[in-house]
This record gives C-alpha cells, structure tokens and sequence, in this order.
C-alpha cells in the first residue's frame, strides 16, 4: 500500500473551511438576468392565459352606451364560461362585429400596442367588437311600444332605468321574433347607437350570433370613481 508523502498532503486552513468559490461580477450579472428573463416569461404567460380564457379589459371608445358606460372607460369582461360567461337579459356583452355594423378607417395599431394588447396588459380599444345591452334571447318577441312607451318583451312592458337620461326606448314602433341561437341588444343611449334597432330600421342584419358574444361584462374597473357593475337583469325579472 502507498501513502502519500508528507509534503502532499495538505489540510485546508480553519478559515477555508465552509467557502465556496465566489462568483465573478459577469456570472453575478448573468444570474441577475436570467432570473430577470424567467419572472417575466412566466408573467407573461400568465397574462396570456387570463387574457384568452379569463378576462380581458376593453376600453369604451363612443357614447352608445351613456350613462351606463362613459367614453374612456376601462371595462372587465368575463370570458370564462363556469364564471357566468352565459349570457341573459338585462346583461351588457361584447361582441365580434361578425355583421359588419362597425366602418373602421382608423390607423392601424402601432406594435407595442398590438403586441400589449394580445399579451393583456392594454386594454384593446375596440375597434373590431361593440358593447351593447342584451334585450331579447333566442325565441323572444321583441316589441315597441306600449301606451306608456315601453318596450315589450314576450308581451311584458320593461321598465329601463339604465337608459340616458331623456332617452326614449325606442323612436318606432316594430315587432321582431328573435332567431334561435341569435339575440337582439341595444344601447343605453337609445338614439346615439347603431344597435340591432337601427340596422333592423335600415334593412340589415339585426341579430347577433350567441357565438360572436366573447363574454358578458362584470363592471367599470377605471376609473375609481365610475366604478360600478352594470347588468340589470332585474328588469326581465317577469318576463317568462
């Protein structure tokens, strides 16, 4: 058996005991930045998974549904179907402009805001969906106007408390059966909004696919003080 010489061997010093190497300033930095670069990958994804299958935030771009929802505001639109995404009277939705109501003409999204909007964090502006009230389902009869005014639906006047101060509920008189699978929705201010009243008044699709509903909104979220949930569905309450 061989040992080493005694002029091999050396114990390591009290002080030495314990250390570890330590880490330049450039891998200190590399190791800043990954952990850096791993935080906002994950945020990231997260963001994109609220935004695709949760919620999105959609900023209010006219005045079809004032007092309801004021131009500027920043809405909360649920997407998620076990979180009440199915939709019912009285509701506010977004919708895809699948029927062509919308002339856009604007200039085109600059980069970073497309790019901050498919992430979640920019509230998309619009400009391919509306916001309206859902008024009648699938199978309804929608009618205007009662003595007194009111919209009727499946022969029940609606009392609508949301509408802009002033508003009439309609300007004339029509009666409408709304398609299976399809809904009839109106903005709140009544006579400044090109909803499924005005293109039935003018010869157009009028009807909505559920399918285009990309969800039902919970609320005002900015700012502060607009803070508020706007569904009614209250008002169809007696409506069978």
């Amino acid at each position: 058996m061989e040992y080493d010489s005694p002029e091999e061997i050396r114990l390591p010093k009290r002080s030495e005991i314990g250390k570890r190497p330590r880490r330049t300033a450039t891998s200190r930095i590399g190791r800043g930045l990954m952990e850096v670069l791993i935080v906002l990958v994950l945020a990231t994804v997260t963001s994109m998974v609220i935004r695709f299958f949760v919620l999105q935030v959609y900023s209010i771009p006219s005045s079809s549904m004032t007092t309801t929802l004021q131009v500027g505001d920043r809405i909360v639109v649920n997407r998620l179907p076990v979180l009440g995404k199915q939709i019912e009277r009285g509701d506010v939705v977004v919708f895809s402009d699948d029927n062509h109501w919308l002339n856009n003409d604007g200039s085109p999204l600059g980069m970073w805001q497309q790019v901050g909007q498919f992430m979640g964090i920019v509230p998309a502006n619009g400009e391919d969906v509306l916001v309206k009230r859902v008024i009648g389902m699938g199978g309804d009869t929608v009618e205007c106007c009662t003595d007194a005014g009111e919209i009727t639906v499946n022969g029940v006047p609606i009392t609508e408390d949301y509408l802009i101060e002033g508003a009439r509920p309609a300007d004339t008189e029509f009666s409408v059966v709304v398609p299976e699978g399809k809904v009839w929705v109106m903005g709140d201010n009544r006579q400044h909004s090109a909803d499924s009243l005005y293109h039935f008044n003018n010869g157009g699709d009028a009807f909505v696919d559920e399918s285009a509903v990309i969800g039902r909104v919970w609320g005002v979220a900015w700012p502060l003080n607009h803070w508020s949930s706007v569904g009614s569905r209250k008002t169809f309450d007696d409506v069978p």
